[in-house]
């Protein structure tokens, strides 16, 4: 499974659970990047998009 695809599961896990309120704003690129442990800007952005697609 591609990284970004294990990212927004996880975003959709955390907002399920009530970790962040849907229709809140999610933590900052940066913040997401260094709790992923991811390098680039490209993951974090499209995990976000398909976490806000997907049902």
């Amino acid at each position: 499974m591609a990284r970004y695809r294990e990212i927004a599961d996880d975003l959709r896990r955390r907002i399920t659970e009530g970790e962040f309120a849907v229709g809140d704003q999610l933590p900052s690129i940066a913040a997401l990047q260094e709790h992923y442990d991811v390098p680039g800007l490209g993951t974090i952005r499209q995990a976000q998009q398909s976490s806000s697609t997907r049902a």
